[in-house]
């Protein structure tokens, strides 16, 4: 797809989209889907979340035990501890996303 294929509705005022190109997020989002983000700071537990970790990563913000991790959905990657750093790596919010295939289009 081009970026005139993504069609993000207005009401979650995304800044911009991104193509997943991990599976971190298997099996809710696979490689070729897309994500909106709001560019903001300042995520709370449970939100997913672009930051700027050796580029960009996908995570979702786990705040537990009075400590900040960012964390993959599918746990074959170790989460990534980041503490009082959140609001500095965090470039912003997904708020929506686009699948590129359904799950038996896949196969």
């Amino acid at each position: 797809r081009n970026a005139m294929d993504i069609c993000v509705p207005e009401k979650y005022g995304a800044d911009f989209c991104l193509m997943v190109s991990t599976d971190d997020f298997e099996p809710f989002l696979s490689y070729g889907d897309y994500i909106a983000v709001k560019r903001c700071n300042g995520l709370e537990h449970g939100d997913w979340g672009v930051f700027s970790l050796n580029g960009y990563q996908v995570k979702r913000v786990n705040k537990s035990a009075g400590m900040c991790r960012l964390e993959s959905i599918n746990g074959n990657i170790e989460p990534i501890v980041v503490g009082d750093l959140l609001d500095k790596l965090t470039i912003g919010k997904v708020v929506y996303t686009i699948r590129h295939k359904m799950k038996d289009e896949q196969n």
